[in-house]
């Protein structure tokens, strides 16, 4: 084996399932592969558990590992809808750090790969010096429309909103209506 490749990702069937696809291509090029989630509690306690259950007995040449569950406080209660997972992420740091570790004793692990939505494991990464790479599980019209709102974002005065059921035209891709948009506070 030329190493080990970690890949981390929220517990979501379409980030999970196409992580086990990445997985099984790094392992034809001769790395072992380990995909790493979490449970989301507790907006699905134990749905991780499960998932990777099934995950490892189709795919048994591949290793899983659920990162153990954290406790979040109060103030958990009371966060923004989009707010939630990245706190969540936030939290399960430590335990991603302690797990990585632990798996560097007994082999080179040569590359992290992050889920979109995992870049709070970055600061991870850089202090383990393992270099990190992201996967986007989507298509590319998705990849291509969340890049250029968010560019749209930094160039507009004014907010989605402000638009209306007007077109918004995208490179690459057909006008969107402003009202299809995601709107984040």
């Amino acid at each position: 084996m030329k190493g080990a490749v970690v890949l981390y990702t929220v517990p979501a069937a379409g980030h999970l399932a196409p992580m086990v696809s990445l997985a099984k291509l790094f392992q034809k090029h001769g790395f072992s592969a380990t995909v790493v989630t979490f449970n989301i509690h507790p907006l699905r306690p134990g749905q991780a558990d499960q998932d990777v259950s099934s995950l490892s007995l189709a795919n048994p040449s591949i290793s899983f590992h659920v990162l153990p569950q954290i406790t979040l406080g109060e103030e958990f209660a009371n966060l923004k809808p989009n707010l939630v997972m990245p706190t969540i992420l936030q939290a399960q740091n430590m335990n991603l750090y302690r797990y990585i570790t632990e798996l560097s004793k007994t082999g080179s692990v040569r590359a992290i790969m992050l889920d979109m939505f995992c870049s709070a494991a970055l600061d991870i990464a850089r202090q383990l010096s393992i270099p990190t790479y992201f996967f986007t599980p989507s298509g590319a019209s998705t990849f291509a429309f969340f890049l250029n709102l968010l560019e749209f974002d930094a160039c507009s005065a004014l907010s989605l909103k402000d638009y209306g059921n007007n077109p918004i035209n995208f490179p690459g891709l057909p006008p969107v209506l402003a009202s299809d948009c995601p709107i984040f506070s």
